[in-house]
């Protein structure tokens, strides 16, 4: 096998003042497939598991995408941190399963499109005066998508979590550091085929 990459890179930052600012990213990268995940050979180490490589598997390329907003001023002690990251895998490495029944399973790795994840995380901090108290809050939310195959049949499993972090925190030099950061957030799990896979639940 020949490969011949190419690895796309975008930066672009715009500053609005001296303290606040956009920023871009973007970033392409490959994987190619191991010798393992190729040649077509039995592994039967496990004869319940019995891997097989696939000779037609290409190598896989990622999207990451990656945008942040910033701000804080040292005299009001305020500040502002957003950051989005994606990534969108093309011909993605899944697994591919085939399971009788008598629940021998012969699986190998096959390319797959949709399998992507994003994350955002922001926070707005500021200054509790009267309590000489620093204190941020803000959300956090993953996204996230797998595919896979079981018997042919497509199975695509969506997870989530949407949450809120806080955070409060003092410092007396030469004395103390106090600093406490709870988070609430909220886990959905859900799978096209297994539907008794299916979770929700508070974290």
């Amino acid at each position: 096998y020949n490969y011949t990459n190419f690895y796309p890179k975008l930066s672009y930052t715009y500053k609005f003042k001296p303290n606040e600012s956009f920023r871009f990213n973007y970033n392409g990268s490959t994987t190619a497939p191991s010798i393992e995940q190729l040649q077509p050979i039995r592994v039967n180490t496990d004869p319940l598991n019995i891997y097989i490589g696939n000779p037609g598997l290409n190598q896989s390329f990622r999207h990451n995408f990656n945008m942040g907003y910033n701000f804080y001023n040292v005299l009001k002690e305020r500040n502002l941190w957003t950051n989005l990251n994606l990534n969108v895998t093309q011909n993605a490495f899944v697994q591919y399963s085939l399971v009788d029944g008598f629940g021998k399973r012969i699986y190998q790795t096959v390319n797959a499109n949709g399998v992507y994840n994003m994350n955002l995380y922001s926070q707005y901090g500021f200054k509790i005066k009267a309590l000489k108290l620093g204190t941020g809050f803000g959300p956090v939310v993953n996204v996230s998508r797998y595919i896979d195959f079981i018997n042919t049949v497509k199975n695509i499993t969506n997870t989530s979590s949407y949450g809120l972090r806080m955070n409060f925190d003092r410092y007396v030099e030469k004395k103390f550091n106090f600093y406490v950061g709870p988070s609430f957030t909220w886990n959905h799990s859900h799978a096209s085929v297994n539907s008794a896979a299916n979770a929700d639940y508070w974290q």
